[in-house]
């Protein structure tokens, strides 16, 4: 609109505009604004937990910060795990190494036992006989049973043994003298050797020289 008035001595001419658009009005050149679809606004909105983070840098950092720390947590775990593992297949091998060891040991001693056992028996020791209650008891002959302390009994030399002692005792030189001695001889009268006999003098010759 185009008025004319006066102001004074002046003829002022004032052009009158439409008054502007009030919020939500149509826009000014007569088009109307189209209203968001439901699939627009999908497409505008993130669409992973990636996108998410990529809209906010602080909390990316934050989330970043926090994978790391459990990525580390993760590999000092496996870590961990692995040298339990391998420390208990060695503790196993030791220990299977020495239940070997040990059994071989058994063997090899059960072995001198039985050695030791099947001579002392043909060499005057008798084995007793265990009745729980603690007590040997030995059959010393014609149903006499004596009362000991030890599995064994030396009939040639008095002596109470084990199978700890008794290896050692029947290897005894006191031992294996009695035993040559009940066998009909001594045994360090037969290592000495017998003393040669000495030719008499000759007798002194008689007549002239």
């Amino acid at each position: 609109r185009i008025g004319l008035g006066r102001r004074g001595f002046e003829s002022v001419v004032v052009i009158m505009g439409k008054k502007a658009n009030k919020k939500g009005a149509e826009p000014s050149n007569g088009t109307p604004k189209a209203p968001a679809t439901p699939e627009a606004a999908a497409a505008a909105a993130p669409t992973s937990w990636q996108e998410t983070l990529d809209l906010d840098p602080e909390k990316k950092a934050f989330e970043e910060k926090k994978a790391e720390e459990r990525l580390k947590k993760a590999k000092e775990a496996q870590d961990l795990q692995l040298w339990t593992n391998q420390r208990r297949a060695q503790i196993e091998k030791a220990w299977k190494k020495e239940q070997i060891g040990k059994a071989i040991v058994i063997k090899k001693w059960d072995k001198e036992v039985e050695q030791h056992r099947a001579r002392a028996m043909a060499e005057g020791v008798l084995e007793a006989v265990d009745y729980g209650d603690g007590c040997w008891w030995v059959n010393v002959g014609k149903d006499t049973w004596k009362e000991i302390g030890q599995q064994y009994l030396c009939t040639l030399c008095d002596k109470q043994l084990n199978d700890c002692t008794l290896g050692a005792h029947i290897d005894s030189q006191a031992h294996k003298n009695k035993v040559a001695w009940e066998q009909g001889g001594s045994s360090a009268a037969a290592s000495v050797p017998a003393p040669t006999a000495k030719a008499p003098p000759a007798a002194p010759a008689w007549g002239p020289a």
